[in-house]
């Protein structure tokens, strides 16, 4: 929306207005003073729009279908877990919220650079983020914090946090990530395992695959920390 670009500022203005228009028309039956008063606020955008939600017809699904794009909300939700993830990670090192970070998003895979490049002013904006970047390589002066088996955000803490609060605190989360792999190994160690649901069995897969990754990277992340003590 502040941006120099007419065209991307003009698809911001019509998803803004057509989420409005549709999300007033779904909550008329339950807020039907404020939804009427606020449709009355948006400019009419054809000469037969209906004068009053009251008589607008209520969105049905079937009208909406060509916005639904499964890829795009795949890759959104990926996004809005790096960014979780980050806030997340701010908030265990006591960074204050509205304070911007150096950040760097790192994979191995290039569909996953790929992914992370096309979201990357969303995920600047909203963790907060002065500098961003993806890349391959390990960033100094930064610790990683695992986003998935795959995915890695390393944030600069360098002039930001006490290092020595950070390996305590990072110290406990390989605690805690130990704690949990130990249960999940129980579990699936088993004899009656094989009963388990194969999608529950995939997902525990995958969990154990997760807690692996995050148990390497938080490793790393104290070697990481005791370099910059160093330095």
């Amino acid at each position: 929306m502040y941006s120099d670009n007419e065209e991307e500022k003009a698809v911001s203005r019509n998803v803004l207005y057509i989420a409005l228009y549709v999300g007033l028309t779904l909550i008329s039956p339950f807020m039907p003073y404020l939804s009427e008063e606020l449709f009355q606020r948006l400019p009419p955008r054809t000469t037969n729009q209906p004068p009053s939600i009251c008589v607008t017809p209520y969105p049905e699904p079937e009208e909406y279908d060509v916005f639904l794009d499964e890829e795009v909300d795949e890759k959104f939700k990926f996004g809005q877990k790096v960014i979780s993830e980050v806030r997340s990670a701010k908030a265990k090192y006591d960074i204050p919220h509205k304070v911007k970070i150096d950040l760097t998003l790192q994979s191995e895979s290039a569909d996953t650079r790929a992914t992370l490049e096309s979201l990357i002013q969303d995920i600047a904006t909203l963790s907060i983020a002065s500098n961003i970047k993806v890349s391959t390589e390990n960033p100094k002066g930064s610790v990683p914090t695992p986003v998935n088996a795959d995915t890695v955000a390393w944030m600069k803490l360098q002039g930001l946090v006490n290092l020595g609060k950070c390996q305590e605190k990072i110290q406990k989360r390989i605690a805690d990530a130990e704690d949990r792999l130990k249960t999940l190994e129980s579990e699936m160690a088993k004899p009656s395992y094989d009963k388990v649901p194969e999608d529950v069995r995939a997902r525990n897969d995958t969990k154990k695959l997760d807690l692996l990754a995050e148990l390497e990277q938080s490793k790393d992340a104290i070697k990481q920390l005791e370099a910059m003590e160093t330095e």
